[in-house]
């Protein structure tokens, strides 16, 4: 019964984020998101969503009032159960694009952590989140930011 209910929640995510980008493409909106890479030793925490096809961190939309390093910290413990203190995530910059046709704005985070976190996904908005080699992380379709920002590190 349980995988039907996850299945439904998948099939909600994927309707509600095309009928999302149809509004973004349509008004062309600003959307303010935060985004937070996590690192434990030569590895980073990806993840995949159920309405997207390429690899992504956690993170999402900045709601009304709240500061980014916050939205960073509840997102990390929304979608893979990893609870950090704002404090602990260092801010790297913003990313601005339009690759889904929204001006999207993107406040970017890192996180280093030292011991290796209990990952807790919901099956429904997030389908995996495994930590990966950097240089493997590389080989998989990523969203641009992260692959530029995993470049930023090899080099």
């Amino acid at each position: 019964m349980r995988e039907l209910v996850d299945l439904f929640f998948r099939t909600l995510y994927r309707v509600a984020y095309r009928l999302a980008t149809l509004y973004w493409c349509v008004f062309r909106p600003t959307v303010r998101g935060a985004n937070v890479f996590v690192r434990r030793g030569d590895s980073i925490l990806i993840i995949r969503n159920s309405y997207k096809r390429r690899y992504t961190v956690p993170g999402g939309h900045i709601g009304r009032g709240e500061e980014a390093r916050t939205t960073a910290a509840r997102e990390l413990a929304e979608e893979v159960g990893i609870f950090v203190d704002d404090g602990a995530l260092r801010f790297l910059g913003e990313e601005s694009n339009t690759d889904r046709c929204a001006r999207d704005i993107i406040a970017l985070f890192e996180c280093i952590l030292t011991a290796k976190p209990s990952i807790r996904i919901d099956n429904r908005e997030v389908v995996s989140a495994r930590f990966v080699p950097l240089a493997e992380a590389l080989d998989l379709p990523l969203e641009p930011f992260v692959r530029a920002y995993l470049e930023s590190l090899s080099t």
